[in-house]
């Protein structure tokens, strides 16, 4: 909810992108519907609460792995890399 409080306060750069890390797995859509359960527009009812909420959630990925493992983080900072890219690229 922080970090949807700052974004939806215009406190992040235009493309940005936000990784959760942990060891159940899941997908990127079930990280989402996870993170939108907490997720509510208390700070106003702004109409355009609905639209920044789906962009913010568009841009929540996740990565399973265990914290203990050098072959995660080496998958994860591939994965992040890939995704910098992309995000460079449009």
């Amino acid at each position: 909810p922080a970090l949807f409080a700052l974004y939806y306060k215009g406190y992040f750069p235009e493309t940005f992108t936000i990784y959760g890390f942990a060891r159940t797995s899941m997908d990127d859509e079930e990280f989402r519907d996870l993170i939108s359960m907490t997720l509510l527009c208390r700070i106003d009812e702004a109409e355009n609460c609905g639209p920044k909420m789906d962009t913010f959630l568009d841009r929540c990925h996740y990565f399973s792995g265990q914290y203990d493992s050098v072959q995660s983080f080496t998958q994860l900072g591939a994965e992040l890399d890939a995704q910098e890219a992309m995000l460079s690229s449009t």
